[in-house]
């Protein structure tokens, strides 16, 4: 019997059994569609074929697909949000690469040493994955197939409704959004859970500044009302803020009041946040 271990989407840990190196493929496929997912991203990012990154299965390793009203493609993993980026191929005397499709992220703070790479100048990212060579491999592929659930090794918790696997990268309106507070692009609902959890990781519910600067540092850059903020972006953060990472990340920020009292080069306000 094999065993594979997932982190939820709100950060608890699941065991759950397979009987077959094939189940666990199909488990990761259909828990990963929750938001869970097993292990954690290897330095330089997953490795797969090019041939697989059109339809790519995203879900297995927690993640989704989307593609944003600017045109952007973008996948939300694990409370981040990574961008497609093509690499044409390189060939040198030195050097020669194939050309590939990297998802990859600006690095933060907290993210460990061997997650950053660098890039030109003192700019650094860390990579989900990347597309490059190979020869296809049709388990990584978009699938609908349905798997029954094994049993747990530890309490389960109620399966809720998996999210469609499209056929292509679901577009997502990014215009309009409201200021945090109410308005009609943003549910009540959205509101209120946002600011709940803003509050139970510490922050006080009128500290508009901090607030503000502390979605600044995590979006890398500026916000001057919460309408800049991409619905992309809105979806990560609330996952992220959910995790424990995120909440750690969080009591980091309001334990050091010098990054506070700054403010991002191009910040011309302090908008209600």
């Amino acid at each position: 019997m094999l065993h594979i271990k997932f982190t939820t989407d709100l950060g608890a840990v699941v065991t759950v059994d397979a009987s077959s190196v094939e189940e666990v493929v199909e488990l990761q496929r259909r828990y990963g569609r929750m938001g869970w997912y097993s292990g954690e991203v290897p330095s330089g990012g997953f490795i797969f074929p090019l041939e697989n990154e059109s339809d790519f299965d995203w879900a297995l390793v927690g993640g989704r697909k989307i593609t944003t009203k600017e045109g952007e493609e973008v996948v939300i993993c694990r409370g981040y949000s990574y961008k497609r980026r093509e690499l044409e191929a390189v060939e040198t005397k030195k050097l020669t690469m194939p050309k590939a499709v990297k998802y990859s992220r600006g690095a933060r703070p907290t993210d460990p040493d061997h997650l950053r790479e660098k890039a030109d100048g003192d700019i650094e990212y860390v990579t989900l994955a990347i597309f490059r060579g190979g020869r296809r491999q049709d388990r990584y592929a978009e699938s609908t197939a349905n798997v029954t659930p094994a049993r747990s090794s530890a309490p389960f918790v109620p399966e809720r409704q998996s999210t469609p696997t499209p056929s292509s990268a679901q577009v997502i309106d990014t215009s309009g959004f409201a200021e945090l507070g109410g308005g009609p692009t943003l549910e009540a609902e959205q509101v209120a859970e946002l600011r709940t959890l803003l509050a139970e990781v510490g922050f006080d519910l009128s500290d508009t500044a901090g607030r503000k600067t502390f979605l600044e540092q995590r979006l890398g850059r500026s916000l001057e009302r919460l309408n800049d903020m991409f619905v992309s972006e809105f979806e990560s953060e609330r996952v992220f803020l959910r995790t424990a990472k995120g909440k750690a990340e969080v009591r980091a920020f309001l334990t050091k009041p010098a990054p506070r009292r700054g403010e991002l080069p191009g910040n011309r306000s302090s908008a209600s946040v």
